[in-house]
Order: C-alpha cells, then structure tokens, then sequence
C-alpha cells in the first residue's frame, strides 16, 4: 500500500473574514467553508473532519467539534462543504486561532484510521459597516443606481432588493441560469490581511398550479484571476416559494499582496418551465490592513 502521507492533499482558505455588522441581530451565527480534496492513492478513502478550539467558540453547525464527510475516490478530487459555527461576539475580533483536523479513513465506519492532516484557522469577525480602526475599506452599495465598476452578465442594477431596505442590488429575476459580476481590485503590498466580502440572496418559484415545476438556488462560487476558490452548493428550493438569504461570503486576499486582482462573484439556479429565481448580490466590501 502506498505511503498515505504523501497522496492526499486538502485545500481550503485558512483565514476567515466575517461582517460583524450583518450578524449583529444574531445570538450565533454560521459561516461555510470549503475545501478540496486529493487522493492520489489507488484506494477509496473518507473524510472525518474535527474542531479543535481551545477556547470552545466554533463548532460545527449541528453544536459537534466532529463532521463525517464521506468518500473521496481514489485518484479522484472531490469538493466537501462543512459548515461551523459560532456566538456572535460583541466587539470587533481579530486572528481568533482554532484547528480543522481532517482524518482519513479505510473504511466507511471509520474505525481504519490512514491519515490526518490539520490546518491552522484564523477568524476576523469585524463590522466592516464602521469604518473599523487600522483598516482601510471600500463598500461597492450600489445604492447610487450604478454598477460602481463592476461587469455584469445576465444581471443588472435594481431597486427590487437590497440589503439597506430601501437602496440598490446586482439583481436578476427570471429563468437564466448563471449571473455573474466581476471587477478588478489592487492590494496594496506590505499589508497582513486582505479581503473581499458580499452578501448574496434568493428567492426561488416552482410550479404551474404546484404540478411538479421546480426552480433551485444551486451554487454560489467567486474565482480570483479565473481560478475558482470558494463554492457553497446550496441547492434550496422546489415546488412553491423559497426565501434564501441575506447571507455572506469572506475570501482571503492577503496572498496577493501587491498585485492587482480581478473578482469574479457567480451564482448559478436551476429552473423548469413556469418557474423562476431572483437572486441578487449586494454591499461588496474591500477592506485591508
């Protein structure tokens, strides 16, 4: 049997950036993760993820430290979702350190243990809303009626939603399956955090007198320079109305320090005949330090 060690991998962004300001009504909130993994080994292995929190602030979403994840094929990558948890603090919280360990198993009881691999986490959990001390930060509201230099695709600026109540989104109402919106930011080098972060809705509607026509809110996912590195499969809907959302996304872009970068958020529905999805994107904040 091959070393496990050297054929499995995992991916996931290890920095986490949360608006403190659109969870402040909240007692807990959760945050979604997402990761990839490679099995380089002629062997189905599965995945066991595990919190290690020193201080017991993050959980999974269920209130466990432990998430079975299920297979991963041999030579395969396969995408896992895990979804954690925390209280919501009551002030501004930065580089709040706890451990992801992922196990690896033969078998499907897990109970053959083949190898592990941990990952250092770090939570920013900060109203972004408030101009927060050291931070430098820009918020594209779109409550100008404009599109604030962002391209879009099978989108458009609407007053229909907004996470203001009263101002503008990136909005689409209909039967297309991906929108998407795109800008290019400069990260200013020299700086330790970075990050990019928006909040996303939708509101899905199947069914001609309810005879089984179904639309699904399916994925949201954001690229940097074309490369995808955050997915949420979110899969919400069916027959009658769904209300999905206001919810956020933080991704890290202290990696590209110095460089400029081009953002690429996308949300994809899945609709039949007589269905719709409204999905609209809105407050994408850029903030650094």
């Amino acid at each position: 049997m091959p070393v496990m060690t050297a054929d499995l991998s995992v991916d996931i962004a290890r920095k986490l950036y949360i608006d403190r300001w659109g969870i402040s009504t909240l007692t807990d909130f959760t945050t979604n993760l997402y990761a990839q993994f490679s099995n380089k080994s002629p062997q189905l292995v599965y995945v066991r993820a595990v919190i290690d929190d020193t201080n017991s602030n993050w959980t999974f979403s269920d209130g466990t430290t432990q998430a079975d994840l299920g297979s991963v094929d041999a030579f395969g990558t396969t995408d896992k979702y895990l979804t954690i948890k925390r209280a919501v603090p009551s002030t501004d919280i930065e580089d709040e350190a706890f451990t992801l360990k992922f196990e690896f198993y033969k078998d499907s009881k897990y109970t053959q243990l083949l190898d592990t691999i941990t990952k250092a986490m770090t939570a920013n959990i900060v109203d972004f809303h408030s101009s927060p001390s050291g931070w430098t930060t820009s918020i594209d509201t779109f409550d100008d009626g404009t599109v604030q230099g962002w391209s879009l695709t099978n989108c458009s600026i609407d007053s229909s939603a907004s996470i203001n109540g009263t101002g503008y989104s990136i909005y689409y109402n209909g039967g297309t399956k991906t929108i998407a919106a795109e800008k290019a930011f400069t990260i200013p080098s020299g700086i330790s955090k970075a990050a990019v972060m928006f909040y996303w809705g939708a509101h899905t509607y199947g069914g001609y007198h309810y005879s089984g026509y179904s639309a699904y809110f399916k994925y949201v996912r954001v690229y940097i320079n074309g490369t995808k590195v955050y997915e949420d499969y979110v899969n919400a809907g069916g027959g009658g109305h769904h209300y999905i959302g206001w919810y956020q996304v933080g991704i890290d872009l202290s990696q590209h320090a110095g460089q400029d970068v081009t953002i690429k958020i996308e949300l994809e529905s899945s609709v039949q005949s007589y269905s719709w999805c409204r999905m609209a994107i809105d407050d994408v904040i850029f903030s650094y330090k």
